[in-house]
């Protein structure tokens, strides 16, 4: 689905004349998601078999699954940038609190996200 999501804002990019793209600031996972067969099978392989805490606010799961958006939004960015560097990429605004409480999103991009 990442992939999917990455190509097809590539292809905007690429046929059409778009100064940038811009995001939705709910583009993260409400905290409460993530317990989907994909995610669950994935967090296993990455901790010895071990199931993520039912806790949905539990620390680590909270930074493992944001850690996953932001490395999305990296890929993202990556792929946009190799098809039309001056393209602006943003993401709507939020605080920080908020974003990360709500929605997993840390703001730690590593990228020049306007």
């Amino acid at each position: 689905m990442q992939q999917f999501i990455i190509n097809l804002i590539v292809e905007v990019v690429t046929q059409y004349n778009v100064a940038g793209i811009q995001l939705d600031d709910h583009f993260g996972l409400p905290v409460e998601l993530g317990y989907d067969p994909f995610t669950v099978q994935l967090y296993q392989q990455e901790h010895g078999g071990k199931s993520p805490p039912t806790n949905y606010k539990d620390t680590e799961w909270m930074r493992w699954r944001a850690d996953k958006i932001t490395d999305l939004m990296q890929r993202l960015f990556q792929a946009i940038k190799a098809v039309k560097p001056d393209c602006l990429v943003s993401l709507s605004p939020n605080s920080h609190f908020f974003a990360y409480n709500a929605y997993l999103k840390t703001g730690r991009l590593g990228c020049n996200v306007v």
